[in-house]
């Protein structure tokens, strides 16, 4: 039997890829809705190096989610690290909505129900491996 070989991507066509998950998010507090992004590897690196080294604990674990989470209609973040002290000053219900959301779609929601689970590592539900 012949094993059929699939075609490998290349570089290019990795980097160009358009692999980063978008949602719509209703936030009643601030009457319509807000998209969110999948962070990238290098802001959700930052944010689990900042959380290992306790510049970032639970109580402000939302806030920072929304920051790196919400984009405009065309996939740009809105918002960054600058913003923190000013989405801090939000509804709680707000940031809550919209951070369990984001924690959500980021794969990290250990963090949300409050674990001890390492949210560092990548959930692999949708993937398989021989």
């Amino acid at each position: 039997m012949v094993n059929k070989i699939e075609a490998v991507l290349t570089k290019d066509q990795i980097i160009a890829a358009s692999d980063r998950k978008t949602i719509m998010v209703d936030v009643p507090q601030w009457g319509g809705n807000v998209m969110l992004k999948e962070m990238s590897a290098k802001s959700r690196g930052w944010l689990v190096e900042q959380w290992d080294k306790k510049r970032i604990g639970v109580a402000t674990m939302p806030t920072y989610m929304v920051a790196l989470s919400v984009v405009d209609a065309d996939g740009k973040q809105l918002f960054n690290i600058d913003d923190i002290e000013s989405l801090a000053q939000k509804s709680v219900a707000a940031i809550d909505i919209i951070s369990a959301a984001a924690l959500k779609l980021n794969g990290m929601e250990p963090i949300a129900e409050g674990t001890d689970k390492d949210f560092t590592k990548t959930p692999s539900a949708d993937s398989s491996s021989d």
